[in-house]
């Protein structure tokens, strides 16, 4: 007999709090599909950008015991005033100046800086997910903890991502959106 389950890694949920982190990736995910609509009905297309950190907490038990938390967020590669990334990087790195909007940030350079995260809970379906609500800072006088995690490979969960990207050309030849 043939037995199909569930055989997805089932990583620990983060408790909630306020924790020492450090950046440990910058993933460009390319052009996805969003839950939003255009005018003309067709789903709105953003392209987006994934940071992810290790915090300064260690998972109880099971098979990641004694491994740091990796948390990650999605944004819109977007600097606008109003967007998530304008807002956390402030928060973050300090003010951002319009000069450095238009520039451009160079966002791999985030990899190696140390913040506080800001864990809370999202339950979809009655299924706890760990979110990250504010990032800021690290306090004066606080210790930057050390990077553990192996970031040499893109996690699959990040290229299954990737490959996912809307494709903005025809026939070879690059159209706009």
């Amino acid at each position: 007999m043939t037995t199909a389950k569930d055989e997805s890694k089932k990583y620990p949920v983060c408790p909630e709090g306020t924790y020492p982190a450090v950046c440990i990736g910058v993933y460009d995910i390319g052009k996805q599909k969003t839950i939003f609509t255009n005018e003309d009905g067709t789903p709105k297309v953003q392209h987006k950008v994934i940071i992810k950190f290790e915090l300064d907490e260690r998972m109880p038990e099971g098979e990641y015991k004694d491994k740091r938390y990796n948390v990650s967020k999605n944004y819109t590669l977007n600097l606008g005033e109003k967007s998530n990334l304008f807002r956390d990087l402030t928060s973050w790195l300090g003010k951002l100046s319009l000069e450095q909007r238009k520039q451009g940030i160079e966002l791999e350079g985030l990899i190696g800086k140390p913040c506080l995260i800001t864990i809370g809970h999202n339950v979809k379906e009655d299924k706890t997910y760990t979110e990250i609500k504010a990032i800021s800072r690290l306090v004066k006088g606080m210790n930057q903890i050390e990077q553990e995690t192996d970031t040499t490979e893109i996690p699959n969960w990040i290229k299954k991502l990737q490959e996912q990207a809307v494709k903005n050309e025809v026939n070879g030849e690059e159209i706009p959106y």
